[in-house]
């Protein structure tokens, strides 16, 4: 027995140096073609996730809408006679994307403390959202927390329709807003409603609550202008200068890019018409996206090739 082990072993041939880096380099080779096949396919379905997001806000904007007469406000007055100061639209939607329970807590929580983030914040605050976010996004798969005050906040990826800029004021969308579906003159097909606008690094774009956005009114925290412009004399500009910013590439890392629609998928962004439709709109729809934006511009749309 010990002398057949022996020979075993004097028989047994190991890989050579050659042969192993081979091994490795096909190895890499099949990596290198593999990945771009693997992230596409993780894209595309990234892609098909964000579609449905948006497809499930327009339905329940829809019912709100079918309920009350109006779209949601963008945002409830940021006053004392308000007994939801900076409520947004994505708040009063919970009950109609089967978010009852965070609805009631909302309600209970204005009740008991108008200031939804002092000196108990609300409990609805931190709460991340899977409709709410892209899945490409991963900043928006975590809340944020603010260094001024400490508290976290949950982040949306998704932003209603404003109108041109928070000046007009003459999309669907936005600070007091109460659109019915007969003053959309435009027609719904022809209307922006819901659009995607990634969360960025340090940032507080959140669902929840205005927490500043340009003159605190909210614009670029939960609604947003097709070109939107700012005042430069604000302190929650970030410094980014007037604008108009408009549809196209953006990065997370750069803070401006909170002004303007854009998306992680590459070349565009999805949009949910206020038909209820959603549609991959190109960069090279930048010429008609303020037109889109308009409820009763009596536009001309002219899509791009």
């Amino acid at each position: 027995m010990a002398t057949t082990i022996t020979r075993f072993q004097k028989n047994k041939k190991g890989f050579t140096l050659v042969e192993m880096l081979v091994a490795i380099a096909i190895i890499g080779i099949l990596i290198a073609i593999l990945l771009p096949a693997v992230q596409k396919v993780r894209e595309a379905a990234n892609r098909a996730s964000c579609q449905s997001h948006l497809r499930q806000l327009g339905l329940a904007l829809h019912q709100y809408a079918n309920d009350y007469g109006y779209f949601p406000k963008g945002a409830s007055n940021d006053d004392d006679d308000s007994p939801t100061p900076l409520m947004t639209w994505m708040v009063r939607i919970l009950p109609y994307i089967e978010r009852e329970t965070e609805w009631q807590y909302a309600l209970e929580d204005y009740q008991r403390q108008k200031q939804y983030n002092y000196p108990i914040p609300h409990r609805d605050l931190a709460l991340v959202i899977p409709l709410y976010r892209c899945p490409s996004n991963p900043v928006s798969l975590y809340p944020f927390q603010a260094r001024n005050n400490g508290k976290k906040y949950g982040l949306t990826d998704y932003v209603g329709n404003e109108g041109v800029d928070w000046v007009e004021n003459n999309g669907i969308i936005f600070q007091r807003s109460q659109i019915s579906f007969n003053a959309i003159l435009d027609g719904t097909s022809n209307t922006l409603l819901v659009g995607e606008r990634p969360a960025p690094i340090n940032s507080t774009p959140a669902w929840y609550a205005s927490l500043s956005g340009i003159h605190t009114l909210g614009s670029v925290g939960t609604f947003l202008g097709a070109e939107e412009v700012t005042d430069p004399t604000d302190p929650f500009t970030l410094g980014c200068g007037y604008g108009p910013f408009q549809f196209g590439p953006g990065k997370l890392s750069n803070p401006c890019d909170v002004y303007h629609y854009w998306s992680l998928h590459p070349g565009g962004a999805n949009f949910t018409f206020a038909d209820g439709s959603v549609h991959f709109l190109s960069y090279n729809a930048v010429s008609i996206l303020g037109d889109l934006a308009t409820r009763a511009g009596g536009e001309v749309i002219e899509w791009p090739d």
